[in-house]
């Protein structure tokens, strides 16, 4: 795997998953999303939705541009994942 293709997928974990709280499950995710909205830290309608991390393997909520980098680089990430371990 050459650097820029680490640097991407590096760039991608950053965006997908560090920081991010891990939910155990979608329904859950999906739990916390509605108390979000129904607190107004987050609004409806905003592009938010739980996705599965292929980097933690737990649910995560994320905008949809996220989830779309995500799915492109499934293979690399295991790759990347087996050099970070």
């Amino acid at each position: 795997m050459d650097d820029r293709t680490v640097s991407r997928i590096e760039h991608e974990f950053e965006r997908g998953c560090a920081g991010k709280e891990p939910h155990e499950t979608e329904s859950a995710a999906y739990a916390v999303l509605g108390f979000r909205i129904r607190q107004g830290v987050t609004r409806s309608g905003d592009g938010n939705a739980p996705y599965e991390c292929d980097f933690c393997q737990k649910w995560h909520i994320g905008h949809g541009a996220v989830q779309a980098a995500r799915r492109r680089g499934k293979a690399a990430v295991a790759q990347l994942n087996t050099r970070h371990a």
